[in-house]
């Protein structure tokens, strides 16, 4: 067994590097990074494309139209919003324990199930709105958090001040500006759009 374990050890070692680019060090794993945000958006993007699309094929938008249309929002910015907001909470965790990898699941199936439920519940037009806004203010939640730990260390949040955690700080100032355009160029669309779009809502948001 213990033979095995030694030649098999360095190739589960090797795919594992591969899997998360931990072969590259950080520059690898930004990298991935990077594929898997372009990737999400990739469907995120193709799917309006194929509704509005199939759209101008129909006279009135079909239920299943909405029920894609619904789902595309809920998983796609759901499962950014899981991640997101695990760094977040992650290091509030600190305040309560130390086992922190116990609540990554957690926390990231109920953010990404709860923007699938919300989308279904809102439609859409309006939860495309509103979690690209909660995405930017999780997002800018990272480094506020950050800051406030060194400002405060009587806190006892988890922060460091060396380069990979201002790298995830500044990266995720960079997504909160670009949710929050985002979500004024949707609501945008949303007003003024097509009429039988099923990106079209009636009347303004009210928030």
């Amino acid at each position: 067994v213990a033979e095995s374990d030694n030649y098999y050890g360095p190739i589960v070692k090797t795919f594992f590097g591969l899997h998360f680019g931990n072969y590259a060090g950080n520059f690898g794993r930004w990298v991935y990074f990077s594929l898997g945000m372009l990737g999400a958006f990739l469907f995120y993007s193709g799917n309006l494309l194929w509704l509005e699309k199939r759209r101008q094929k129909q006279a009135q938008q079909t239920r299943s139209s909405k029920f894609m249309a619904s789902l595309t929002i809920g998983v796609c910015l759901g499962s950014i919003l899981g991640v997101v907001g695990a760094i977040v909470l992650t290091k509030w965790f600190y305040l309560i324990t130390d086992k922190v990898n116990d609540y990554y699941l957690a926390t990231y199936y109920v953010a990404f199930f709860s923007a699938i439920a919300y989308s279904f519940v809102r439609g859409a037009a309006i939860a495309a709105i509103h979690l690209q806004r909660l995405l930017a203010l999780v997002c800018i939640a990272i480094p506020v958090t950050s800051v406030l730990g060194y400002l405060v260390p009587s806190l006892n949040l988890w922060t460091t001040l060396n380069g990979a955690t201002k790298t995830v700080d500044l990266i995720a100032i960079v997504f909160a500006i670009i949710f929050f355009k985002g979500a004024q160029k949707t609501k945008h669309r949303a007003i003024f759009g097509e009429q039988n779009s099923i990106w079209k809502i009636s009347t303004a948001p009210k928030n």
